[in-house]
């Protein structure tokens, strides 16, 4: 008897947990981009997204990690396109008073963003890859309770505490 007790704990023990979320991980590829995994199985960040529905914080926190790195890659082109667009107007204009304006304007707008873009997309970076911990942590910690549960928490200075979870 007991070991078929054990044997119908297992099964449910399996079937408890075989139903869980899968963790998601990330790795960057060569142009420092991330790419998510599940399962050993690419998925886009449309699936992640899907994926963290369940939990709004983690999942604000990586839509604001994915626009972060958006914007900073977005200004990167940008500082390029400005300092070759600069150099190119002050060579083809004959070295005149405008064109050197032209070309310190842009240079300067150019070195500028160049400064502040890698930081911006860093921070997303960041972002992203907290988002992805937070969610894998919060999947884990919850194995049999529903992603978002209320809860009230009842406490008496002498005595032990009391948690319910609606």
């Amino acid at each position: 008897m007991r070991y078929i007790l054990l044997f119908l704990l297992g099964l449910f023990a399996f079937q408890a947990f075989g139903q869980q979320s899968k963790e998601i991980s990330i790795r960057e590829n060569f142009f420092n981009n991330y790419i998510y995994s599940q399962n050993g199985k690419k998925i886009k960040s449309e699936e992640v997204k899907l994926a963290m529905t369940n939990y709004p914080e983690t999942l604000k926190k990586y839509l604001t990690g994915q626009r972060n790195m958006t914007v900073g890659s977005g200004m990167n082109v940008a500082t390029s396109v400005l300092l070759t667009a600069g150099t190119i107007f002050f060579i083809a204009d004959n070295y005149s008073i405008r064109s050197r304006n032209v070309f310190l304007a842009t240079s300067t707008t150019g070195v500028i963003m160049g400064f502040i873009a890698p930081g911006i997309r860093e921070e997303g970076k960041r972002n992203v890859s907290d988002a992805i911990q937070e969610y894998n942590y919060q999947i884990h910690r919850n194995l049999g309770l529903p992603p978002n549960q209320i809860s009230l928490e009842v406490r008496n200075p002498y005595v032990v505490g009391w948690k319910f979870n609606f």
